[in-house]
């Protein structure tokens, strides 16, 4: 029988069957092998993220040590209801009783926040948490923790204009904070996190750490919190009675060019960078440019004394209180009768003998001891806003330029420039840079690097800078200054009265009143300077509104911080009470001479080795001893050429070049820490032993 034809119809649904699924295969095919790599990547994109963990910044200490600003970590808390639900009862009792209280929240609102619907609730925006505190909460099993840091201010307001406060990001908004940011700023580490379909955490053992956050470098200030405080409190003080618009005050060591103490009024404590105001947080003796007024006197008697052919006895006529000189009116606030003596014209701040004497200096000679003394150009703390102020050149003088600039018009500085300028009289003519860093921490440990004080020039010889001294407690004793004195301590200054100049015109009824001084004047210690701006009428008189201000900072200071006012000698012997006193050199000598060195300086001590002369000693010449500590003296003789060396393998490098001394042996070190490796000692130099050193648990000391 012959075969039945076949169904077309049933091929054609056989070849389209074969190509739905070769179709379907070659988009299986892309999907899960072409194209695995991306859709995986898409869905960790929707069920995973990268989350930041904040790094603590840096703390800021003042001189001393003491914490202004602390760097800390806060944790946001949230938990998962659902891993909650999926717990036994008793389970669910005992985290309850977990998160109440290490969290603080009562038990009955902390079960409703766990039977929110969905896998997220938020049970803390921000709490310290302890590792163990921390350890207690992920073991629960429902609880998240991501890390943020925060920023605490122990000492409250303290400062609060210089050293600033941190946004929500973490930035420095104003002050220290903000000019520090690069130091203060830690690196933030990174968290591989997952997800719900709304952004939030989950708990999960896929979450993990995949970058650890670093913390910013520590920052030691030259600020003192003691001597801070003090001029804080006094400075509102004085503003407060003088009816102040504001004021500022600077405390400057002017040997070393730190400065002690920077204050604004009126100051700002609320930390809120929403609320954020930049004006409010004005850090004004950085920030703020006035005409000094008079107390640019004690500067420019510099150029006079020196290129101006002027003496104490100069004489000059002060006119009964106006005079027309060079064809422009100057005038005395108090009206002085006949010739003044250039001392009397100090002591009584007459501007028509300054004006006149000015006459005996050249432009260039001027403009040079002003601009040798920081005027027109700011220090370059790390201070945000730092003005330079303004010092025209010569060139853009007109006729009454030099008459007025000699009395601090036409000229405007920070009240930081001034004081530091003042300080120059304080070093007997040498002017210090002005610094606010002691130091930063060496990474990974808290011993700063300390910043070295900075010679800027010599801006007058030592002994125009005594007769200025001298000027200035004249002023104190006999002249404008006189409530600046001090029970029992010889301080020396000058005051400043002068009218403010704005928009091109002299403002009428406004004025700033400074006085800034030396502390104590034999040897001054300190550098202040105090500055009212806008006093009431009856106070607008330097000598009236801040020497009183001075004076009470200086007496507070020689109760809370003594050794700051103490003299030369007292500072010695009290450095030596504290640390004790340098130990002479005891090297080389033999026995009868280092015996007899030791009853001269009243030192107890001993011999230690065999020998006839000192090879080492402890502790090492220079250094301080305790009162407590004997002093040991190690002997030794020339090397015979048979001598084995010592052993010093594990000896640190101090102990190693006794014990080498000790036999005759000298040492050739090369790196830092103990002693890993020696040599074998070399005859041709004299019997050195070549040392490698490098980290290790030294023995000896």
């Amino acid at each position: 029988m012959p075969p039945a034809p076949r169904n077309g119809g049933i091929g054609f649904i056989e070849v389209v069957i074969l190509g739905v699924a070769l179709v379907l295969g070659l988009r299986l095919f892309q999907l899960q092998i072409v194209d695995h790599e991306d859709y995986i990547a898409l869905a960790n994109r929707q069920w995973q993220r990268e989350e930041s963990l904040s790094a603590p910044r840096g703390n800021l200490y003042d001189r001393t040590g003491i914490p202004l600003a602390v760097g800390t970590v806060k944790y946001r808390v949230t938990a998962d209801p659902q891993f909650f639900r999926q717990k036994e009862q008793d389970e669910r009792g005992e985290v309850v009783e977990t998160l109440t209280e290490l969290l603080s929240i009562p038990g009955s609102r902390l079960k409703r926040m766990l039977r929110a619907k969905g896998r997220y609730t938020l049970l803390h925006e921000g709490i310290a948490l302890g590792p163990g505190e921390r350890e207690r909460l992920t073991d629960t099993g429902v609880v998240h923790l991501r890390q943020c840091a925060a920023r605490l201010y122990p000492m409250g307001g303290l400062a609060a204009p210089l050293l600033g406060f941190v946004n929500a990001e973490g930035k420095g908004v104003a002050g220290l904070e903000a000019g520090l940011q690069d130091e203060l700023a830690g690196r933030d580490g990174v968290a591989l996190v997952q997800q719900d379909d709304l952004g939030h955490s989950l708990i999960s053992p896929l979450n993990r750490r995949l970058v650890e956050p670093e913390r910013g470098s520590d920052v030691y200030l030259t600020l003192d919190h003691k001597v801070q405080a003090i001029v804080d409190m006094e400075l509102e003080r004085a503003a407060l009675e003088a009816g102040a618009r504001s004021g500022s005050a600077v405390v400057i060591d002017p040997h070393t060019g730190e400065i002690l103490a920077m204050s604004s009024w009126p100051s700002v404590a609320d930390r809120d960078a929403e609320a954020y105001d930049a004006e409010k947080w004005k850090l004004l003796p950085v920030q703020a440019t006035y005409e000094p007024g008079s107390t640019v006197k004690a500067l420019t008697s510099i150029a006079l004394l020196e290129k101006g052919d002027v003496n104490l006895s100069t004489q000059v006529d002060a006119e009964d209180g106006h005079a027309v000189i060079d064809g422009t009116g100057i005038r005395d606030d108090k009206p002085h009768l006949g010739y003044l003596s250039f001392r009397e014209a100090f002591t009584l701040s007459s501007n028509i003998c300054f004006a006149k004497l000015s006459l005996r200096l050249s432009d260039a000679d001027l403009f040079g001891t002003l601009r040798n003394l920081g005027f027109g150009n700011s220090y370059g703390l790390a201070l945000p806003g730092e003005e330079n102020g303004i010092l025209h050149e010569p060139s853009s003088w007109s006729r009454r330029s030099k008459l007025t600039l000699v009395f601090g018009q036409e000229l405007t500085a920070t009240p930081l420039q001034v004081t530091a300028a003042v300080g120059a009289l304080a070093t007997d003519g040498l002017l210090m840079r002005p610094r606010i860093l002691r130091g930063i921490a060496e990474e990974g440990g808290r011993a700063p690097r300390e910043e070295e004080p900075v010679l800027l020039r010599r801006v007058c010889r030592k002994e125009t800078a005594r007769t200025i001294r001298s000027l200035l407690n004249d002023v104190v004793e006999e002249g404008t200054g006189r409530r600046a004195r001090v029970p029992g301590l010889a301080v020396g200054g000058k005051t400043g009265t002068a009218q403010k100049f704005e928009g091109g015109a002299l403002k009428r009824g406004k004025y700033l009143a400074s006085f800034v001084g030396l502390a104590p004047l034999d040897s001054p210690r300190l550098v202040i300077g105090i500055f009212m701006d806008e006093p009431r009428k009856e106070m607008i008189h330097g000598g009236q509104s801040a020497a009183p201000a001075f004076a009470r900072i200086v007496e507070k200071l020689a109760v809370a911080t003594p050794q700051l006012l103490a003299s030369a000698p007292e500072r010695k012997a009290d450095e030596e009470r504290r640390h004790g006193k340098p130990v002479p050199s005891f090297l080389e000598l033999d026995t009868a001479e280092a015996e007899q060195r030791a009853r001269d300086e009243g030192l107890p001590m001993r011999f230690k080795g065999h020998g006839t002369r000192v090879v080492a000693q402890m502790p090492d010449p220079g250094c301080r001893r305790r009162a407590d500590e004997l002093l040991v003296l190690v002997l030794g003789d020339p090397r015979d050429a048979s001598d084995d060396p010592p052993r010093l393998v594990g000896l640190s490098l101090r102990e190693a070049r006794r014990r080498a001394l000790e036999r005759g042996f000298r040492v050739l070190p090369r790196g830092r820490g103990v002693v890993l490796e020696q040599g074998r000692p070399d005859e041709g130099r004299g019997g050195v032993i070549p040392l490698r050193l490098g980290p290790g648990a030294g023995v000896g000391s």
